[in-house]
């Protein structure tokens, strides 16, 4: 982020790190480590950047399967809620909705789930 600090408004620092996504096998505390990491590393290089979480899969269709090590797999909000009770510091909540088997309203009723992390 230094090298686009005062350029760059918004960046997304991290995508799809919920288990959905999880490629390496992390354990949930080490994907938060790198959460905590990754969203300090980018508030050191720059002071204004609105630093980003993105995530798809808001259902967790996939959460019915467990992970490598046993543990039941996070859905974006759990992964989301993780975040804010460890502390890890970030501005937006990207949300990406690719097809979607749900109406409206209930695409309204995911967003206000969110709501509670402000």
């Amino acid at each position: 982020m230094k090298r686009y600090d005062g350029r760059v408004p918004y960046a997304e620092i991290m995508n799809e790190a919920h288990d959905k996504a999880n490629l390496w096998g992390l354990n949930h505390a080490q994907i938060l480590d790198m959460a905590k990491m990754a969203f300090t590393s980018a508030r050191e290089g720059s002071k204004t950047v609105k630093r980003q979480m993105n995530h798809c899969c808001l259902w967790a269709e996939y959460g019915k399967r467990r992970n490598a090590d046993g543990s039941r797999r996070w859905s974006p909000w759990q992964f989301v809620k993780a975040c804010f009770d460890s502390g890890v510091d970030y501005e937006v909540i990207g949300v990406q909705l690719y097809y979607p088997q749900q109406d409206l309203f209930e695409i309204d009723r995911m967003m206000d789930r969110f709501a509670v992390f402000n």
